[in-house]
This record gives structure tokens, sequence and C-alpha cells, in this order.
């Protein structure tokens, strides 16, 4: 899991301002005890009804339901991430998603993706504005 700051931070770049530290502190409920991915254990890294509706009345509506569901999504990127290190299939660090042109008459619907290997330097750098 990335760890809260950068949560935090994608937040408020997505939202225009808004952390959702609340939120995201929910949502890893068990993040203080158990750091693994096995925090996700708690239900909140799940889609159900009830936890939409929940976050939905309880954290800020349909924006704060978008921001925990791109919180369980960069997670298991995270995990994902993680398990390419421990099998060697790539040591990228940095990673970047993108969703095909809005329009519909581009029929290019495709997700885009880069990776690079980043010193810490370069991750803040890359992130400056933001933190």
């Amino acid at each position: 899991m990335p760890k809260w700051k950068i949560h935090f931070v994608l937040s408020r770049k997505r939202t225009k301002g808004n952390s959702y530290e609340k939120l995201h502190k929910w949502i890893d409920k068990n993040y203080e005890v158990d750091k693994d991915v096995n925090h996700r254990n708690n239900g909140r890294h799940i889609y159900t009804e009830e936890n939409r509706k929940f976050i939905y009345l309880n954290f800020g509506g349909d924006e704060a339901v978008s921001e925990w569901l791109f919180h369980i999504a960069i997670d298991n990127l995270n995990t994902s991430v993680i398990n390419d290190w421990k099998t060697g299939i790539s040591l990228s660090n940095f990673h970047k998603f993108g969703f095909g042109d809005k329009n519909p008459d581009n029929n290019n619907g495709f997700i885009y993706y880069a990776e690079d290997e980043l010193n810490e330097e370069e991750i803040e750098e890359e992130f400056s504005e933001d933190f």
C-alpha cells in the first residue's frame, strides 16, 4: 500500500484540494497494527453497496466514493508492482496510467501505461508541486 501521504496527495490533486484524510484512514483501519496487505481484510477494500452507501453518506458523496475506489485501485496496483519486484518481472518503481481518449469516435479505449526506475529524489521531484 502506498503511504497515506501518497493517498492524501493523489486525492488533493484529483479533487482540487481535498486530501480525504479521514476517509483514507477509515479505509486502512487496521494499517497501524498490520502494515502488510492483510490490513485490507477489514472489508473496507472491497466494493459493496453497503460500503458505497456508507462512504457516500459519511465522507462526502460521489467524490468520496470515487476516492475510495481510487484508493483500492492504487493499493492493488502497488501490490502488483511489489509482486513484480519479487518475481523479477520488473524493477520499476514509477508507473503512469491513463485511459483512452474521451472522444468515442476515436475508438481507442485502451489504457496507457509507462514505467520507469526512479530514485527517491526523482520521485520527489516528479511530485514536488503536490507535496
